[in-house]
Formats: C-alpha cells, sequence, structure tokens
C-alpha cells in the first residue's frame, strides 16, 4: 500500500525545485497584493488570466494566503471554481509524482 510521508516526499524533490515554489508563491503573494492594492486605488489591474497563471504555475498556496489575508477575489464564484482546479491540478500532479517515485524509485 501506498503510504505518503509529506515532509518526506518533500525532501526527496530536488532543492532548486523547492526554491522555485518558494519563488513561485512568493511572488504570486505579492502579486495579489498589488492586485487588491490596485483595486483599492482603483488604478490599472492585474488580469485574471495571469492570477490564475501564477496558481497553476505552482504559486496556488501564496496565492491562497493573500485571498484570505486580503479578502481578495473570495467572493467571485467563477474566480474561485478556476483557483479550486488550479489548486487541484497541483495536487493532483505532486500526488502522481509521488507515487511514481515511490514505485519506481523507493520502497523498502
Amino acid at each position: 500500500m501506498f503510504e505518503l510521508d509529506w515532509f518526506e516526499l518533500l525532501m526527496r524533490f530536488p532543492h532548486n525545485f523547492l526554491i522555485y515554489l518558494a519563488l513561485i508563491n512568493f511572488i504570486t503573494f505579492w502579486v495579489y497584493a498589488w492586485d487588491k492594492s490596485a483595486a483599492i486605488r482603483g488604478v490599472s489591474r492585474v488580469a485574471e488570466k495571469r492570477l490564475h497563471k501564477l496558481s497553476l504555475a505552482g504559486g496556488w498556496l501564496g496565492a491562497f494566503s493573500a485571498q484570505r489575508l486580503f479578502r481578495h477575489k473570495t467572493l467571485k464564484s467563477k474566480f474561485q471554481l478556476i483557483f479550486w482546479l488550479t489548486v487541484l491540478g497541483n495536487l493532483s500532479l505532486i500526488a502522481a509524482c509521488g507515487f511514481i517515485f515511490e514505485r519506481f524509485f523507493g520502497g523498502n
């Protein structure tokens, strides 16, 4: 049976990938903050498509954190549906990679 230890799985990822995830989440959080600020000031905004692309690129945790902290984009149901689909896609990919890694390279 496949048993997943999230910390162990995380530590098996290449360090460059972990640095990438940290950066993309920081950038995504910052872009959400910028967009919220622009909304308040009434100036040019960040396109929703760009916000979704950042989430899909791995920045979904930064996006989720910014949405909750800034109360930004939380009431737009279509936006939230697409956002949660990007989260599902990311988690599915991580789970699939973990399964494949365990199946072919791990195991006891």
